[in-house]
């Protein structure tokens, strides 16, 4: 399931942290943003089952406002602050293994 969390970095851009970002829903969501100016987007994504770096245009990897991060959110070896974020965002645990 994709979780979304943004923060206001200036008044021209919003940052958008998108957990599953890689899946079917997160990807579209990544998509309408791109397609938008003002919007910074990072994306998380273990790749558990629903995601599919192919669902990514190929300009998105050399566009400066997209990152993507393979990585669990639960994983305490991930960035602090983008962890905490990422749990934020998605207002639950990965249900998905439980």
């Amino acid at each position: 399931m994709a979780g979304i969390c943004n923060w206001l970095v200036d008044s021209t851009t919003v940052k958008v942290l998108a957990t599953g970002g890689a899946g079917f829903i997160g990807s579209n969501l990544d998509r309408q943003l791109m397609s938008r100016k003002g919007y910074q987007i990072r994306v998380l994504d273990e790749f558990t089952y629903a995601g599919n770096l192919d669902d990514f245009p190929r300009a998105y990897w050399k566009d400066r406002r997209f990152e993507f991060v393979r990585a669990d959110v639960r994983d305490r070896s991930v960035d602090s602050e983008m962890s905490y974020q990422a749990r934020q965002a998605s207002g639950h645990t990965n249900q998905e293994r439980e």
